[in-house]
């Protein structure tokens, strides 16, 4: 019970775009149609020493890169659109995603359920 807790505080409490926010530019990309698009951009300047980041027990925070030194798929992962797009062209992913959103379901109504019973 205290982890489920500990979960949906962290959850509400850190928000996944904290360090990267949402910019619009006007200038046309031939990969879309419209002429505006918003596009991912990093808060944190180049150089700027990421506290807090470290994973390892002796290592040193990273030190955030130019926008440019990242792979492109990296700020693919926070436009919703894009992961949409990616689930829909794999029909195998899609299911599995859809049948274990049913199970997770299946078993709050049935925990739900029991803790009725008493």
């Amino acid at each position: 019970m205290l982890r489920l807790i500990t979960r949906q505080v962290l959850r509400t409490t850190v928000p996944r775009t904290s360090f990267v926010r949402l910019a619009s530019t006007s200038a046309p990309n031939t990969e879309t149609t419209s002429s505006t698009k918003k596009t991912i951009t990093s808060i944190a300047p180049a150089g700027t020493k990421l506290k807090g980041l470290n994973i390892k027990k002796g290592g040193e925070d990273p030190i955030a890169l130019a926008e440019n030194e990242y792979p492109e798929w990296l700020w693919e992962l926070l436009d919703p659109a894009a992961q949409k797009a990616k689930l829909e062209s794999d029909a195998g992913r899609q299911a599995r995603k859809e049948r274990r959103s049913a199970n997770r379901q299946k078993i709050k109504m049935n925990n739900f359920l029991a803790g009725m019973k008493n």
